[in-house]
């Protein structure tokens, strides 16, 4: 085992310390073995990324950073985005060991939740319905398109109308109609659903090979390791094995499979860790050449001869096999040294075999290098281009996460390249044109951040793009390109809000693609919103005022129905204008939709749609800003604010306390808050994190005592929670691995998730004119499901319990009446039996007292019926 380890330590050194910019010196250094384990530190990489973001922002500082147009939507600098995006989903997850493989360890606490007693002993009619609301497919607005990222394009070997893709959180698709469109092929239950690459058996289509895993975000995002290749014997339909079995904990990535077409029971796989074969169809795969690999190919016409790409941000090198892929040796005639280049990729094309095109990336830049041929089966290179930067984009370069590159099968002198947009070139990679825009006007529009770029067989007047925007697809040499996503659910949501008056009117805040609306049953981008979509709120009176985020806590609001925005909140400035979290929390008044409550370093509270903020209290303390606001829906006075490691309270509005009392703090973070509607004090706070039994907790008196409330729920970070109204205390848990309820008629949290994807859960809201909860999922979008207790139109007083109108125990059924139930008071023969209306707040929708029967309301308690 300390072998194993050593080496697992050995490959992440390798593979790390060449990384993003921020990861080299001098903001990133490593002295020797014993220093090595910085690499595995959320804290010591936070670091360096801080340090390395003050240099560019000096560099900058001209630059007006709030003002970003919406293509910008990488950040203020390449990796920008993808750094803070994966800061976000880790920081809370590895609190407070900062152990970066923590959550690799996400499927074993999930599979070992699964083979435990409460699941076991789970209510299964009662486990959730879940389906999918989309959106399918690519969103627009007129002019900025996009679905989510897809990492790879197959087409099948036999008939190219069936095609697939694959996401890095959403799992395989397949198209039957050449890219028109796309269903989802049974990946949403298979323990790791990111997908990097399939291969094809083209002697036997039934049988495929799944890379698993994110190779394209290695370090940026998620991390999303590999748990090894999976096998189907029938067409993608079920995935029974995996011909690898490596742990997520080990972290490998796998970047592409290939097969040979005349022997497919060889298979190649160039990964993270080494280029593997097997021989065997997958029954065992020996490594034939160690190395971090990217990319390999076949000589067109010579299978004996393979063409590999090796380095993943420095290193890079070209290999060659001549004895059919059982040893490799490097070819560097013509070809740059390692130490320069951060990565390389490699196209051939049938149309001239001794053809051979690399394109290389520069270490630490992670832009253009250079363009090489070989025009005699990759002995020697020439340097045909290093100029302009074909890798370049409106940020800047990061080919080390988006790069790929396909030459025509007819013409040995076409090619694409693709980074943040494709260079086309005719003339063998000396002269290159802009072929894509992420800005579009005189070139065509197309979404930013190329990962794969395919040739429909047997032409090069048709290919596809596969970018963060999921599918594009040109017809006539790229003059013209189209979206062609179309089912593709793989939206990487933040956050949703639903309008009040239209339970599908809904807003969804996504990474790379804006703010997203679902209205009269279509989606469209309602605005991009400068890169990542995060909140969303309706206004309660009327729903053509929203409130949309962006990253940071930048906020505008909207008006008259069409995207028309006030910016009333920055992410650049000072106060409520400084830059919050990446997702900074915001919320709305339970009664008065002019007033919000921004979470920065401090809270700040507008009465005035955002026309003027002024801060609320003092929140010092903790850590630097907070990640989560909640009003008591009963009586606004109630204010709940939570830093990471902090608790605050106020119960006048206007002034906090530190309530963080016996909270376990020390262990794991906090993550969201969720009051009861119908008693202020009544209040649950959720963790992330690996820490078992810490995952919610409870407090009857506004944060002065807490209690365990954690009883039934996996070893797994909780992201969201929600309050269901006129429940027996109803409550829904989002956590990285579906989604769990529990009420005061249970003894512990039961499972909620048939039907849903094996994916993170953002966000939890309930519409209850339908009686549904949604859910929005990072990697396969937005879904629903009916409430596990269903909400009661009528509540019956059977006072058997005391005289507290505010005790569910009191009604029949188990609920506290709201505004939108019927509550009849009987005739009981005991008086003392009969309601008091004893917390303000409190209402119903009509009230019958039947003849001899009492309810009391107090003078100074605000009570309302509500009759429609």
């Amino acid at each position: 085992m300390k072998n194993i380890l050593s080496l697992i330590l050995l490959l992440l050194v390798a593979t790390a310390t060449k990384a993003q910019p921020w990861m080299n010196a001098p903001y990133f250094t490593i002295k020797g073995k014993a220093d090595s384990s910085k690499l595995m530190n959320f804290y010591a990489i936070q670091a360096a990324f801080n340090s390395y973001e003050k240099d560019r922002d000096a560099l900058n500082k001209n630059k007006d950073t709030d003002e970003l147009t919406e293509t910008e939507d990488e950040g203020k600098f390449a990796g920008y985005a993808q750094y803070k995006r994966w800061e976000s989903y880790m920081e809370p997850r590895v609190f407070p060991s900062g152990d970066i493989t923590l959550p690799s360890t996400k499927q074993e606490k999930f599979q070992k939740y699964l083979q435990a007693g409460h699941y076991a002993a789970r209510n299964a009619a009662a486990s959730g319905n879940w389906v999918p609301l989309g959106p399918t497919g690519t969103v627009t607005n007129g002019n900025y398109y996009g679905a989510a990222r897809v990492n790879f394009i197959r087409f099948d070997p036999v008939n190219s109308n069936i095609m697939w893709t694959v996401s890095p959180l959403g799992g395989l698709w397949k198209s039957t109609d050449g890219g028109q469109n796309w269903f989802n092929s049974n990946t949403d239950q298979l323990p790791l659903i990111g997908c990097s690459d399939i291969a094809i058996d083209p002697l036997n289509t039934q049988v495929m090979y799944l890379a698993t895993g994110d190779a394209n975000a290695v370090t940026s995002q998620l991390t999303i390791s590999s748990i090894g290749i999976l096998k189907s014997t029938d067409g993608g339909i079920s995935w029974g094995a995996n011909t690898m079995n490596w742990q997520v904990s080990w972290g490998r990535n796998i970047y592409k499979l290939l097969i040979n077409p005349i022997h497919p029971d060889t298979v190649f796989a160039a990964t993270s860790v080494g280029l593997f074969r097997t021989l065997n169809a997958g029954a065992s795969w020996v490594l034939v050449q160690a190395g971090q690999f990217t990319d390999i190919e076949f000589k067109p016409g010579n299978l004996n001869t393979l063409y590999a790409a090796a380095g993943i941000f420095s290193g890079g090198a070209f290999y060659r096999s001549t004895n059919g892929g059982a040893s490799f040796l490097t070819i560097s005639s013509g070809l740059p040294l390692p130490a320069n280049v951060g990565r390389l990729e490699i196209a051939v094309t049938p149309a001239d075999t001794n053809y051979v095109y690399v394109v290389a990336v520069k270490t630490s830049t992670y832009d253009f290098y250079g363009f090489y041929r070989s025009v005699d089966g990759g002995n020697n290179f020439t340097l045909q281009a290093n100029t302009p930067n074909i890798l370049a984009g409106a940020a800047g370069s990061q080919a080390w996460y988006n790069l790929a590159m396909s030459a025509s099968p007819l013409h040995r002198d076409t090619i694409l390249v693709g980074a943040t947009n494709i260079f086309r070139s005719v003339d063998g990679g000396i002269t290159w044109v802009k072929h894509t825009s992420e800005n579009g006007g005189l070139i065509p529009l197309v979404h930013a951040d190329h990962h794969s770029i395919s040739f429909l067989p047997g032409t090069d007047s048709v290919y596809f793009s596969g970018n963060d925007g999921g599918v594009w697809k040109t017809t006539n040499y790229g003059v013209t390109w189209t979206p062609s996503s179309q089912g593709l659910q793989i939206a990487q949501m933040y956050k949703l809000g639903t309008s009040a008056f239209d339970p599908y009117t809904i807003l969804t805040g996504h990474q790379d693609e804006g703010t997203q609306t679902l209205h009269g049953g279509n989606w469209s981008i309602f605005t991009s919103n400068t890169g990542d979509g995060m909140e969303c709120i309706y206004g309660y009176t009327q729903d053509s005022i929203r409130y949309l985020e962006s990253f940071n806590g930048r906020i505008i609001r909207t008006y008259n129905k069409v995207p028309l925005y006030n910016i009333i909140c920055t992410n650049a400035g000072a106060g409520v204008n400084a830059a919050g979290n990446w997702i900074t929390p915001v919320i709305m008044h339970p009664v008065n939709d002019s007033t919000l409550l921004v979470g920065k370093a401090q809270v700040w509270r507008t009465v005035n749609d955002g026309a003027v903020f002024t801060q609320v209290g003092d929140v010092s303390g903790g850590s630097a800003n907070l990640v989560a606001l909640a009003y008591a829906p009963s009586d606004p006075n109630y204010i709940y604010a939570a830093k990471s490691n902090r608790l605050f309270v106020s119960t006048d509005g206007n002034t906090f306390s530190d309530r963080t009392g016996t909270l376990p703090i020390a262990s794991a973070s906090i993550t969201s808050i969720v009051v009861c509607n119908t008693n202020p004090k009544k209040v649950w706070v959720t963790f992330s994190g690996y820490v078992a039994a810490t995952k919610v907790w409870y407090s009857a008196d506004a944060g002065i005592t807490w209690s365990n409330y954690s009883t039934g729920l996996p070893n797994l970070p909780v992201n969201c929670i929600v309050y269901q109204n006129a429940s027996n205390d109803g409550l829904y848990a989002g956590t990285d691995v579906g989604v769990y309820f529990i009420d005061k008629s249970v003894a512990s949290w039961q499972p909620f998730f048939t039907g849903l994807p094996n994916v993170d859960v953002e966000e939890l809201e309930i519409a209850y004119g339908i009686g549904k909860i949604r859910a929005a999922t990072n990697g396969r979008a937005l879904w629903e499901s009916d409430l596990a207790v269903v909400v009661p139109t009528l509540l019956t007083w059977v006072g058997g319990i005391s005289t507290d109108w505010n005790n569910p125990m009191n009604w029949t059924p188990n609920a506290v009446p709201t505004s939108k139930q019927d509550v009849i008071i009987p005739q009981v023969p005991v008086s003392n039996y009969y309601p008091i209306v004893n917390v303000s707040g409190l209402a119903c929708r009509n009230i019958t007292v039947k003849s001899n029967a009492t309810l009391t309301i107090p003078e100074t308690i605000d009570f309302k019926v509500k009759i429609n």
